[in-house]
């Protein structure tokens, strides 16, 4: 089995794709962080590497590929914003979730304090969180003619959508698992 989940930052993809993976026994992938990897490798930070990406096609083949020779192993749950187009013909479920976007800042702000402690702010969060979408989306339509700001498109291409912004990761997967029970 494959699923894929999309995604912007902050909707609860990776924490609902690793709730579902275990429950069905499967592994779980997060392109995040392959990205999150390859930008370690390269000595940079997210915002950094995300830009350096733009003028770097390559990076983005890159992760493209690994990310697909994963997804067509099977018996995997991906999570990341372009899983769903490079593996919509294999894929058994593709699922997005959706979020308001103060919910998603909120969600990121918790999860980077959590680590950085008080050296992150929620106006930082919010500028870092926008540049790196607004970057990503660039890229992700010079390279492949996809806009992810277009969420009829984004939505006619996946299975499941659901809204997040106030349920929690177990209710989110309750609706998942009753969809695929169907």
């Amino acid at each position: 089995m494959l699923i894929t989940f999309a995604g912007l930052h902050g909707t609860g993809k990776t924490t609902v794709a690793k709730l579902l993976a275990t429950n069905l026994g499967l592994k779980h992938v997060s392109t995040g962080q392959i990205f999150r990897r390859m930008a370690d490798e390269r000595g940079m930070d997210l915002v950094e590497f995300s830009s350096h990406a733009v003028d770097h096609p390559e990076i983005d083949f890159e992760l493209d590929r690994r990310v697909m020779a994963i997804g067509l192993e099977g018996d995997v749950v991906l999570d990341g914003q372009l899983c769903w187009y490079f593996l919509k013909d294999v894929a058994d479920w593709k699922i997005l979730l959706t979020c308001d976007d103060e919910t998603r800042i909120n969600r990121i702000f918790e999860r980077e304090h959590e680590y950085r402690g008080d050296a992150v702010t929620i106006d930082g969060i919010r500028e870092e969180t926008f540049g790196r979408e607004g970057i990503e989306q660039q890229r992700y339509k010079e390279i492949y003619a996809i806009d992810l700001s277009d969420q009829e498109f984004l939505q006619e291409n996946h299975d499941l959508v659901i809204d997040t912004t106030n349920l929690n990761a177990e209710q989110v997967l309750d609706e998942i698992i009753q969809a695929i029970g169907k």
